[in-house]
């Protein structure tokens, strides 16, 4: 092993990389790969859901909704990934597995979105220069969403995020 490698497997400190063996290419690939899935999986279920949220609950016109879905789009690229690296955290630490009740599951994937996605809506609604009224109504139904949509049960976003990966290979964070 080269000095470069030996650093970097001593500088990874998550459960997944302890003892990890594998090449610095493939760490790379695979924590690039990760991020892609994470991302892609917050794109594809949210958006659709905001739009209309965004245009029927919260009355913003097409252009804020325009801005406000690239600038949320922007923001999830930035926080997803950190997000469903919280979400593995938290299913690894209350030992969830898919036989846990639903509320715990719930609990646990609501907690991760929201620690992170919440503030990052807050920055986008405010850089499409929506009213404050409108502001509010979106910031109070995306937490809804959000808590309404991680319910733990067949029909929320963790379990989506672990159909999503489980299609690209990669590791789903209730077992």
């Amino acid at each position: 092993m080269n000095k470069l490698e030996k650093i970097a497997g001593e500088s990874e400190m998550t459960s997944d990389s302890i003892g990890d063996k594998r090449s610095i290419y493939q760490r790379v690939r695979d924590g690039v790969t990760s991020y892609l899935v994470d991302v892609s999986a917050g794109l594809i279920f949210y958006n659709p859901i905001m739009v209309v949220g965004e245009y029927l609950v919260a009355g913003m016109d097409s252009p804020e909704v325009l801005k406000s879905r690239i600038g949320s789009s922007i923001a999830q690229a930035v926080c997803m990934r950190p997000s469903g690296m919280l979400r593995n955290a938290s299913a690894e630490h209350f030992n969830l597995t898919k036989e846990s009740q639903w509320y715990k599951k719930g609990l646990s994937d609501t907690a991760s979105i929201l620690a992170l996605q919440i503030p990052a809506y807050s920055i986008a609604l405010y850089n499409a220069g929506v009213s404050i009224g409108e502001g509010g109504k979106a910031l109070a139904m995306a937490t809804a969403i959000t808590a309404i949509m991680n319910n733990g049960t067949k029909l929320g976003f963790g379990k989506w995020m672990d159909f999503w990966r489980g299609l690209w290979g990669k590791k789903k964070a209730i077992k």
